[in-house]
This record gives C-alpha cells, structure tokens and sequence, in this order.
C-alpha cells in the first residue's frame, strides 16, 4: 500500500497475525537531511528495537523509494507520519 506522497511509502506486513506490522519508508534526497530526520525521529520514538519490532532505523540507500536514501520505520506513529505525508505533499504541490 503507498499513499500519494511520493517521498514516503507505507506497507503492512501480514505474517497471519504473528507479528503483523506496519512500515514506513522515508526517502531523502541528501543524507544530511535523512540524518537530521533520523535522529529527531529516534529522540521521539526511539531506536529499532527487533523486540517490539518498533522504532527507526538509520539512513541507508534507497530501495523502496525514488530517493537516494531512506530510512525504514517499523510501526510509524500515526500522527507523525500524517505530519510527514502533509509536509512532503505540500513539498510537491508548491514546485
């Protein structure tokens, strides 16, 4: 599933109810900006933690989006990823 964002791509993994969750992609055109976004992300939300299967991971090159880099966020926040989505559209509709 992607929302109309073009910087972020959200999908849910359905592993028959053991350890079903949701991950966000974030993608970044710099990785100056993917490591600022990193680590306010972590100060909020913390770490990937394979516990909780929760958190964020750092910036890596991308693979899920038509970015240079990405960063993976396993079990997003609703309303931050609602900021970031709102944001990032907002990004492409005043180009």
């Amino acid at each position: 599933m992607s929302v109309p964002s073009p910087r972020i791509r959200i999908i849910w993994h359905h592993n028959e109810g053991e350890r079903e969750h949701v991950i966000a992609y974030l993608g970044f055109s710099d990785l100056q900006a993917a490591e600022a976004c990193y680590k306010w992300l972590a100060a909020k939300v913390g770490r990937y933690n394979r516990i909780t299967n929760s958190g964020v991971c750092k910036p890596r090159k991308a693979q899920r989006v038509n970015c240079a880099f990405e960063i993976k966020w396993h079990s997003p926040v609703p309303e931050i990823l609602r900021r970031a989505i709102e944001k990032d559209l907002a990004r492409v509709s005043a180009c």
